[in-house]
């Protein structure tokens, strides 16, 4: 698959803004401070879940978004069977398992360059 030039730098944003685990939600694409749910962008987001993460830091109108999300389905996918893997993964399999996620979706856009 060819990947949009900015999809890496996207991913890699993403990733390190969860790089510490108190940034990191499931359930709801971001929280503000009292554990509300808010828009990924909205300035009182304080904590996100991969999804959220990826709106969070992306340039709005990108069209690295969609193949951010890609990249990250294919990342999944090496984790769980299921359909909707980005959430399994966050939801279900933990922040560990969101981690390893974001570095396999980088080495995946890496990879196809």
């Amino acid at each position: 698959m060819k990947y949009h030039p900015d999809t890496l730098p996207l991913l890699e944003a993403a990733w390190m803004l969860l790089m510490d685990e108190k940034n990191w939600t499931q359930q709801r694409m971001a929280r503000d401070q009292d554990g509300i749910c808010v828009e990924p962008r909205d300035v009182r987001a304080m904590c996100w879940c991969a999804g959220g993460a990826v709106e969070a830091v992306a340039p709005r109108g990108s069209d690295s978004v969609s193949n951010a999300y890609d990249a990250l389905i294919d990342a999944a996918r090496e984790q769980t069977p299921a359909r909707f893997g980005i959430v399994v993964v966050n939801d279900h399999k933990g922040y560990n398992a969101t981690m390893r996620m974001f570095e396999r979706a980088c080495e995946i856009v890496q990879e196809a360059q």
